[in-house]
Formats: C-alpha cells, structure tokens, sequence
C-alpha cells in the first residue's frame, strides 16, 4: 500500500478539520490513517467586521478585529490500517479472495511481522517463487530464514503440486531454512501430500482466517 492510499477521513467541512487534514496529508506514514472522533472539534470567534461609513476599503484595515479561533486539545484514534483489514476480514466483511494480489501480500507480512519474524517484501516482483523472505532468531539465537510465495486465488482455484515444486526449487535455490505458501484458496491432494514429504509449509484460506481471527481478539 502506498502513501496515496492511506486515508484522513473526516467527520464535518470545519476549518479545524480541514487544517487538521491538511497536517495529516504533510505527516502521513505508510502503516497508519487518523480518524478524528465527532465532537471532538470546534469553531469560536467572531467574523471580521468594519463600520460601513467609511467609503475607501483601505481606510478600513486599521479598524479590522481579527479573527479568534479557539482550538481545544483534539481527541485523536490512530489505527493501523492492517489492523482494520485484519478485523474486516475476522469479522466477515472483507473476503480474503476480494484482495488485491498486492494487498494479500501485505497482509501476509504484517501476520508474519505480528507473529515475530523480520520481513524482507520481495518488491511485487514475482521473481524466483519468493514474495516475502521472512526470518528470526530460534533458541539458541540460531537465526533461520523462510522463502514465502502468496497465491492469491479464487476459492474455487485450488494451489496445486506445480507450485509446490516450484517454491521448494527456490528454497534450495536461496539456501532457505524453511518455505511456506499461503493462499487464499486451498490445496490439491497432491499439493499437500508433495508439501509433507519435504516438510513445507502450506496455509490455506481457513488458516488465514484463523489467523485473522486471533490477531482480531
């Protein structure tokens, strides 16, 4: 997800809100959108006012009041805008299959990242059966690396033994630890029968879910 896509949402047209949008769109971060809370905000002053006798406009400026905006501590929510997708999706109302490819991705890091590894995205590049190399240290402090490859399918589009032998070639390949696929779909026989023999790991739509669901608690 890029920067464009990450979104200020406001709850009214108050010039508070539109200064405060205006500060966000300058601050924005990859990870995170700002949510202003209704009623959090408000508006007191008095509007510029000059006495009408005078005829020359430039006669005017001297006697001008400014403006008074009285701005209270605002009550800002900072959500992580993966931790609303995770929710969405726990809670039913984003399917895994409607993610864009890229999104499932990302999705997939940010599981991967919540559950201890230290991720490495491959760029969107679909080079070399790799999305995502994630690693992290095991007891005692041995690091380990494992090759993921996310297939974003229909539900009805299972993944099959094809895909399976071409992630553990790139396994070998970059002298991974460990490989993983996880898709939104599921698996052929074949698939998971190949998968055991050479002990990879393989997560279907079910088990993303779960995953969803746990990190949603």
């Amino acid at each position: 997800m890029t920067d464009e896509n990450v979104p200020f949402i406001p709850f009214d047209d108050s010039p508070v809100m539109a200064a405060l949008e205006k500060h966000w769109r300058a601050q924005r971060s990859r990870h995170f959108h700002m949510v202003a809370q209704t009623g959090s905000y408000s508006v007191q002053g008095m509007d510029i006012v000059s006495p009408p006798s005078l005829p020359d406009p430039k006669d005017l400026l001297p006697t001008l009041e400014t403006q008074t905006l009285i701005i209270p501590a605002p009550s800002i929510v900072i959500v992580s805008a993966w931790q609303s997708l995770v929710s969405r999706i726990a809670k039913g109302s984003r399917k895994l299959e409607e993610l864009h490819w890229k999104e499932f991705e990302d999705l997939m890091a940010e599981i991967l990242e919540t559950a201890g590894w230290s991720i490495t995205p491959m760029g969107y590049t679909k080079d070399g059966g790799a999305d995502i190399i994630a690693a992290r240290n095991v007891e005692p402090g041995v690091p380990i690396e494992m090759l993921v490859q996310c297939k974003r399918n229909r539900r009805s589009r299972r993944v099959g033994v094809e895909v399976v032998r071409e992630v553990w070639s790139a396994k070998w390949e970059k002298g991974s630890h460990q490989a993983m696929i996880a898709t939104t779909s599921s698996f052929t026989k074949g698939a998971r029968t190949r998968a055991r023999l050479w002990n990879m790991d393989l997560r279907d739509y079910d088990a993303i879910l779960d995953w969803c669901k746990r990190m949603n608690k």
